[in-house]
């Protein structure tokens, strides 16, 4: 989890860098807009103008995308936590476990009914039909 956030927050600061280049060259645009008025080409400063008009628009997105980001990050830390890692519980190959290594627990059961049901592990005569190597008593599912 912890690699996964300081990827987001690499696309985070990357996004600020977009905005912040944009700045930069809103800022060159107003100048060459003087430079040009002081020259009288009336055409230069008319493109120039449209020019820092297109560079405010997308500024503003980017900014709009790098809140948006920030919030996409947020709410999806939210929904990692809620799936057990806030409770203790890591999920592992087809179940739920415990930090201290206690389980296998039901996905089912967890995630859907916040219950920690240990899964029991199916007679071989079972697993090699392909039902699966546990079942969970409460709700029956098979892993």
């Amino acid at each position: 989890m912890k690699n996964v956030n300081t990827h987001l927050d690499q696309r985070v600061n990357n996004a600020q860098g977009i905005c912040d280049s944009l700045t930069h060259v809103s800022s060159i645009c107003s100048r060459l807009r003087d430079l040009s008025i002081s020259l009288e080409n009336l055409e230069l400063a008319d493109l120039v103008a449209d020019l820092q008009i297109g560079l405010s628009v997308s500024h503003t997105e980017a900014a709009k995308l790098t809140v948006l980001l920030t919030k996409l990050i947020i709410e999806n830390n939210k929904i990692k936590l809620s799936y057990g890692h806030i409770k203790g519980m890591t999920f592992k190959d087809y179940g739920y476990y415990s930090n201290e290594g206690d389980g296998p627990f039901c996905a089912n059961c967890f995630k859907n009914h916040d219950k920690k049901i240990r899964l029991t592990k199916m007679p071989s005569v079972f697993t090699s039909a392909g039902f699966g190597k546990f079942s969970c008593s409460e709700c029956k599912e098979t892993y």
